[in-house]
């Protein structure tokens, strides 16, 4: 199958976005004792709230995901490879540049404390670079998951991200945070089984519903919820 490119547009979009906002909200002060501080900007500039509306691109990350996963599990089952290796190559892509990344991070902060740099500045550092990893956790289960849940698109189709979305608000009505990250995204990257197999937006009516379902869902969302 010929690679879907307006799915490579989403996923590098969200990657772009994901850069560009993380750089954009970070504000750095210099506090009277001379120290390093990073408030959060949304909290001191409430204005800058509503930019996030514009950066809110994850969903489409695990959709993309999702769509790409689905196509690389059914050509390494049907090449006769079994799921345990296929979750190791995933996880090795996830984890090798992220691996790569922490050491030169490590690295920086080792050489800065040996200089001496304010340790609190150090442990801001340390905040920021596992801030940014939370995503990772999730996206390794649902790669984890991934023969499993597309063997229950196989035979359910989109009832399975509608399932998966009720369960969503069960737990998140519960409290259960966890369990409520991974199926709140595993609606988004089961969403991208769906698309790679033609089951969302293939008519006008359908794209027009879904717009329309997600823009009255984004409402909600924003307003009362």
């Amino acid at each position: 199958m010929n690679r879907d490119r307006y799915v490579d547009f989403l996923r590098a979009w969200a990657i772009g976005a994901v850069v560009f906002g993380h750089w954009l909200i970070t504000g750095l002060v210099r506090g009277d004792g001379g120290e390093i501080r990073a408030p959060e900007l949304l909290a001191e500039m409430p204005w800058t709230q509503w930019l996030t509306l514009l950066f809110q691109v994850m969903p489409l990350f695990f959709f993309a995901g999702g769509h790409a996963a689905g196509g690389s599990w059914e050509r390494h089952r049907d090449a006769g490879g079994r799921a345990a290796g296929w979750v190791g190559l995933r996880a090795l892509r996830l984890l090798l540049p992220t691996g790569v990344y922490c050491g030169v991070v490590l690295v920086a902060v080792g050489v800065s404390a040996a200089v001496g740099v304010d340790p609190y500045t150090l442990a801001l550092v340390g905040w920021a670079l596992a801030m940014q990893f939370w995503f990772l956790p999730v996206y390794l289960v649902l790669s984890a998951l991934t023969p499993v849940l597309h063997a229950a698109h196989r035979r359910w189709g989109v009832f399975v991200p509608v399932a998966l979305g009720a369960a969503a608000l069960v737990t998140g009505a519960l409290g259960v945070g966890l369990l409520n990250h991974v199926l709140v995204w595993g609606v988004a990257y089961q969403l991208g089984f769906c698309r790679r197999d033609g089951l969302l937006g293939g008519r006008p009516l359908g794209a027009a519903a879904m717009a329309a379902g997600g823009g009255l869902a984004f409402a909600l969302l924003v307003g009362p919820g």
